[in-house]
């Protein structure tokens, strides 16, 4: 027999044993009161903070926005015959 068939017969009864067992284990601690118990330890939360129905609400701040970059434009000095043609 091969080392993966050994290991899958072991899986098989490992689950079948636990399977069978199962009707004979006993739990002695109630999950349902551990979670209650655990619940109660809790700190009480805050309440929610009280609104009207259907009223509403301000936009909130903003700033304006940025300013624009602006670029100053081309002066007729700059434009002149010379650089036009590409001479």
């Amino acid at each position: 027999m091969s080392l993966g068939a050994i290991f899958v017969g072991i899986a098989v009864a490992s689950i079948v044993a636990v399977y069978i067992a199962q009707p004979f284990r006993h739990t002695t601690t109630n999950p349902d009161a551990l979670i209650e118990a655990w619940i109660a330890k809790l700190p009480p939360a805050s309440p929610p903070t009280p609104t009207l129905p259907n009223s509403p609400t301000p936009p909130p701040p903003h700033s304006p926005p940025p300013p624009l970059l602006h670029f100053p434009s081309p002066t007729p000095k700059s434009i002149s015959a010379r650089n036009v043609g590409g001479e």
